[in-house]
């Protein structure tokens, strides 16, 4: 029998990061023979390009409270797999049909309470879980720490990089790229690929990148933020930059920088080609995994993050991680990090001397990255979700009964 298998997350046709997880992992299901379907999550009507059924979401019930109760009534799933916060999934613990199914939550953990572990309104939503699985060994001992009881119904999987669009160029293309945009090649550019949200800690690295350049220092080096620069749940960076007076030392895309909504992406190739032109990766804030990390690892790429969650456990021995300055306590709770300042200029002036130093770290992260391929992570999550349904599936030993 076919098992049945219900995603719930972003619409897996969009590039957030939570789409790229669904589509990536319902992709993997589909083509392992399950029988995959999915409720997805935007904030508008999106064509659907994949060959599974998606749900779709209204604006006012975003999360799907109103159709889940009914697509598990129609659809019995054996597994319901929510990705995300737990705080998304609350309404879960309140179908009318809860019992039918197993419910695995794939769950972000980017941060901790100020005592430690996770906030605990979380509690009652991880606990109803049947299985909870982690993108990182921090989600998972942060959990621990909350609800020991808990440790052996969790599971780490990480996310994936696809290694067919996320790959070196050579030093040619490279050159060409940077020809193209009229940057010269002994230029060091510092790549920021992230969602202009206030936990991304954006003006905290503009204000370090503004000391960087103080008095003519670091004349070859550049700063690409590649993010939207009005996001409702950021800063305005436009009116940032000039008040820092940063803007002849910044490059980006200005038709994407822009643009009026996060699904305004560029393509996959593109993002490619931008990884490649960079020559160090930039990542200063607390997160459940950072798509950006393994991204530029995979591209080859060197890495200044922020020492702390995912972060510093993706980074750790094979980058540059910049200490923690101070918490502040921030939604749900979560003790939200900022970096170091003099930390992170530190880290931005060894990497902008020492080229041999960037050429390490970039090898030693092409090597990691290949620990994250998605034909890697698709197996594993193929494999445990059988467990789910059949626990004897491992053909595990039975003791001998005396």
């Amino acid at each position: 029998m076919r098992i049945r298998v219900l995603t719930i997350s972003d619409n897996p046709n969009m590039r957030t990061g939570q789409g790229i997880i669904h589509r990536h992992i319902c992709q993997g299901l589909y083509e392992s023979g399950y029988d995959v379907m999915s409720l997805g999550w935007s904030p508008e009507h999106i064509e659907n390009k994949l060959p599974w059924f998606i749900y779709t979401t209204e604006k006012h019930k975003y999360y799907g409270e109103d159709l889940l109760d009914q697509i598990i009534y129609h659809e019995r799933p054996d597994i319901v797999i929510s990705i995300g916060d737990p705080w998304n999934f609350q309404y879960v613990l309140h179908l009318h049909n809860r019992k039918f199914f197993q419910w695995v939550g794939y769950t972000a953990v980017d941060g901790e309470k100020h005592s430690g572990g996770v906030p605990s309104s979380w509690i009652p939503i991880l606990k109803d879980m049947d299985r909870i699985v982690t993108y990182t060994q921090y989600g998972k001992n942060a959990i621990g720490k909350t609800l020991p009881d808990e440790m052996n119904k969790i599971e780490v999987i990480p996310h994936g990089v696809d290694s067919n669009i996320f790959h070196p160029l050579s030093d040619s293309e490279r050159l060409s790229l940077r020809k193209k945009y009229g940057i010269a090649d002994d230029y060091i550019i510092y790549l920021l690929v992230s969602r202009n949200q206030f936990r991304k800690n954006i003006p905290e690295i503009f204000k370090a990148w503004k000391e960087f350049k103080k008095d003519g220092r670091h004349e070859k080096a550049l700063l690409w933020p590649h993010m939207l620069f009005r996001d409702p749940f950021g800063n305005n960076l436009n009116e940032l930059i000039q008040d820092l007076q940063i803007q002849d030392s910044l490059v980006f895309f200005s038709e994407f920088a822009n643009a009026k909504s996060n699904l305004d992406t560029i393509p996959d190739g593109h993002m490619n080609q931008l990884y490649n032109m960079a020559d160090v990766s930039l990542l200063l804030s607390g997160e459940g995994f950072g798509f950006s990390l393994v991204e530029s690892m995979a591209t080859s790429k060197p890495i200044i993050a922020l020492n702390h969650s995912a972060c510093a456990e993706l980074v750790s021995g094979i980058g540059e991680l910049v200490d923690v300055a101070y918490y502040v306590t921030g939604v749900h709770n979560t003790e939200r990090p900022y970096p170091n300042q003099q930390s992170l200029l530190e880290k931005m002036d060894k990497l902008y001397y020492d080229a041999e130093l960037r050429n390490t770290y970039a090898k030693l992260g092409l090597v990691k990255a290949k620990k994250f391929d998605w034909k890697s992570i698709h197996s594993k999550w193929s494999k445990y979700l059988r467990t789910v349904v059949d626990p004897l599936s491992n053909n595990p030993v039975l003791d001998i009964i005396a």
